[in-house]
């Protein structure tokens, strides 16, 4: 699962619009590259998002906005330390970073790959102090622990969502149980399979009327 907000844009046409409206304003450059970056999401283009994300950087030294999408595409880039680097540069506590959760996952999902899961789960557990309502960070934290091997803590972690997220728990479990599976752990990881399919067959069919 990657975390981060994948800004979309509808077509090209559509950004060329936004670019020929605001091209007026004081930094060309930036908007420029920014128009590039969101062409790139559009497509999907990883390494031309990077170099978008770069440019707006380097045309305005100093903005979070440009350093957080540098930060997201160089762990995009299968780069996990120099992308740690980067989210470590940023201050959550500051503007609009303050609201914006993913950081905290982006910065844990960085932990995992490098294996350093001791910081993934203090990341996700400051995640979780200041999100603590997110089931997303619920996972995470699924899913280091998982790692770690401590699957009473997983268990316990699995009770919390049935309580705050009964609406989701099939979805839940079946996450969950892939963490479990994928860190070693097969037989637990069914069980929670099992449940996960029980909780769908319980559920009421929806109907649609032709």
């Amino acid at each position: 699962r990657l975390y981060g907000s994948k800004v979309r844009c509808a077509s090209a046409s559509r950004a060329n619009y936004w670019w020929g409206r605001y091209s007026g304003r004081r930094n060309r450059r930036y908007d420029r590259c920014r128009l590039d970056f969101v062409l790139a999401l559009e497509h999907w283009d990883v390494s031309t998002g990077y170099d978008a994300a770069r440019c707006m950087e380097e045309a305005a030294p100093g903005s979070d906005d440009a350093k957080r999408e540098v930060a997201m595409f160089t762990g995009y880039l299968n780069r996990p330390a120099a992308a740690i680097r980067l989210w470590r540069e940023l201050d959550p506590d500051r503007g609009l970073l303050k609201h914006w959760s993913d950081y905290w996952g982006n910065l844990a999902w960085q932990y995992h790959q490098l294996g350093d899961y001791e910081r993934d789960l203090e990341t996700v557990r400051e995640a979780r102090r200041r999100f603590p309502q997110r089931l997303g960070f619920m996972l995470d934290e699924a899913r280091v622990l998982a790692a770690l091997g401590r699957l009473d803590d997983v268990r316990a972690l699995v009770d919390t969502m049935r309580s705050l997220h009964g609406d989701q728990l099939g979805l839940a479990l079946h996450w969950v149980g892939e963490y479990l599976d994928n860190h070693g752990h097969p037989d637990v990881a069914r069980d929670l399979f099992d449940q996960s399919i029980a909780w769908y067959r319980s559920r009421p069919q929806d109907t649609e009327e032709e």
